[in-house]
């Protein structure tokens, strides 16, 4: 065997280096082997970088799939297939010359991996180990053409030192903490937006829940609160923020009152106020005087903004189980046990699942489920350097990266069609639970070794309005509110922007949320219901909310009554689990 050969047997991805440079000379002579490549028409239609910033080679270990012996390597090229680059000279010398096509591309990038090959061919004859990485193409196809997205960065903010016995300056001390203290996200999240490529849908704050915090105000009028939290909002550019809530599961404090009366109000005046209850939990069981409450808060907050279609009520959500990390809107809050200040953020990426599911078609689940598992993994990991590098930007702690998959109204990025890659006709017909826990679980084990703090409320969403292959399932008839409850027990939340007939009774409403937290108590998760209401609509009628809320079928209710069963109010006791310490 001669000595090529034996270099090329010899070769082997090495991962781990020696701490010493590599001579100059030896460099050289590396980078000129790889110009030695032949190439299409001695076209050498590449670029090579030798990247020699450590701060750059910092940003390549998080962009190149995480992988920290990038860092540490003595000697890091980067390999950039041009199609382009002749084109560009010859435009620049005043020709015309013809556009680069497909064909251009395929030789730019054979030429490109022949001389990298012949770079670490020249590398093994002197002895210095390499290692090939090629998974950045995969991220921006991921990005470009899967829907893949950073859906939210998410500042949470407690409001704990602003307590004041006068409300006015409770206020002041709110609005003055949020702006301070979020001065900076959005435009971070631009930075990083523009420096990474990937999309950052929105930027959002999560505060203290203000039940909590005007509690020792001087005052039983808690809208001016919303007003303070909508202004703060508008000044620093979030898109929402959310936190005007009150945790009730196992009763009613003088602040939790009083905020529940203002929700109509507060979310009719408001724009980018998120507001939540938690009702229930299963270590206290659920409160039905609250689950009562929060119907009629519902149908009132629908009628207060009924010219918009009930769009007060997309701002409202009822939970059961509330995580305190959420970085999702509406329920997001920060909780008493968090630092003062943390960045949270929210990944979601259905478009890239149902595309790596395309390509197991008649696959055994086993292997669908491997798959998911696989792609979760990369797009946490996604997830995990952008709240780094906005936990370090800003100066914030690093909180948690929900790895949920959640939907948008465009076409390519719904969780039912990844249901219906599966094998389901259409989403809702028999099938569909199984099929969601298995997506639901998938998400979670892929996930939670790409990041190391998992939180928030991590697996699939299935909001209707919100996910395109749901508004189609609705609109057929086979998605209905009851097989809807059926996903709810194997996903993540629960009933989430669900359209109903206007004439919906609040007794119908409050047994629904009932319903859904019973589901959350029992099975030691978070559930929700996000409803709307919409005044003069009926079953069949369209919603049309914008945006990432999209539209939704207004969906029918069952017509018998549960005003009897809601009118009982009292504790629905916790289940047996609770007990387990």
């Amino acid at each position: 065997m001669n000595e090529i050969i034996k270099s090329l047997y010899d070769r082997k991805s090495v991962r781990v280096y020696e701490d010493r440079p590599i001579p100059e000379k030896m460099k050289q002579i590396i980078l000129e082997a790889a110009a030695q490549a032949p190439s299409a028409g001695c076209q050498q239609l590449y670029t090579i970088l030798d990247i020699t910033d450590q701060k750059l080679k910092d940003e390549l270990v998080k962009t190149c799939d995480n992988q920290p012996f990038i860092a540490t390597a003595p000697m890091v090229l980067v390999f950039c297939a041009d199609c382009k680059k002749w084109y560009d000279a010859y435009l620049e010398a005043g020709c015309s010359p013809r556009k680069p096509g497909v064909g251009d591309l395929m030789l730019a990038v054979t030429d490109t991996a022949i001389a990298a090959q012949n770079a670490v061919v020249a590398a093994q004859s002197f002895g210095i180990g390499s290692c090939y990485i090629g998974d950045i193409m995969e991220t921006i196809s991921m990005i470009q053409n899967e829907n893949l997205d950073i859906r939210t960065i998410t500042m949470g903010i407690s409001l704990l030192d602003c307590v004041s016995e006068d409300p006015g300056r409770c206020c002041r001390k709110i609005y003055d903490k949020i702006c301070r203290r979020a001065e900076h996200l959005v435009k971070t999240g631009e930075d990083i937006e523009s420096e990474f490529g990937i999309p950052i849908v929105n930027k959002r704050i999560s505060v203290t829940p203000i039940a909590l915090v005007a509690g020792s105000c001087a005052t039983t009028d808690y809208v001016p609160f919303a007003l303070t939290l909508d202004r703060a909002a508008k000044t620093c550019g979030v898109n929402f923020i959310g936190g005007y809530s009150a945790l009730v599961h196992k009763g009613f404090a003088k602040g939790d009152e009083l905020l529940l009366r203002a929700i109509p109000q507060a979310m009719a005046q408001t724009d980018l106020v998120c507001s939540s209850v938690n009702v229930g939990s299963t270590r206290a069981g659920i409160n039905m005087d609250a689950v009562a409450a929060m119907g009629r808060i519902i149908k009132d907050t629908a009628h207060l903004t009924r010219d918009t279609d009930g769009l007060g009520c997309a701002k409202l959500v009822v939970f059961c189980n509330a995580v305190e990390d959420n970085p999702f809107m509406a329920g997001a809050f920060h909780g008493v046990g968090e630092a003062d200040s943390v960045i949270n953020v929210g990944v979601s990426g259905p478009g890239v699942v149902y595309h790596a599911l395309q390509k197991c078609k008649g696959a055994p689940f086993d292997v669908v489920a491997e798959t998911i598992k696989k792609t979760a993994f990369r797009i946490t990991r996604m997830g995990q350097m952008v709240a780094a590098e906005a936990s370090d930007r800003l100066g914030v702690p690093f909180g948690i990266v929900d790895l949920s998959l959640a939907p948008t109204p465009a076409v390519g990025d719904s969780v039912a069609r990844i249901l219906e890659e599966m094998g389901l006709e259409i989403c809702g017909t028999h099938g569909t639970t199984a099929a969601l826990a298995l997506l639901n679980d998938a998400v979670k084990k892929g996930g939670i070794m790409a990041s190391g703090h998992v939180g928030g409320l991590s697996g699939a969403f299935i909001p209707v309005s919100e996910d395109e292959g749901m508004i189609a399932a609705a609109e057929c008839g086979t998605l209905t509110i009851d097989k809807l409850e059926a996903m709810t027990c194997v996903c993540s939340v629960g009933l989430d922007m669900i359209a109903v007939p206007g004439d919906t009774s609040a007794e119908t409403i409050s047994a629904i949320i009932a319903d859904e937290a019973a589901i959350g108590m029992v099975n030691s998760k978070t559930t929700a219901v996000r409803i709307i209401p919409v005044e003069g609509k009926d079953v069949g009628d369209m919603v049309e909310m914008g945006g990432l809320l999209g539209s939704a079928p207004v969906m029918p209710v069952h017509k018998a009554q549960s005003a009897d069963f809601i009118a009982r109010g009292g504790r629905i006791p916790a289940p047996l689990q609770s007990l387990k310490n």
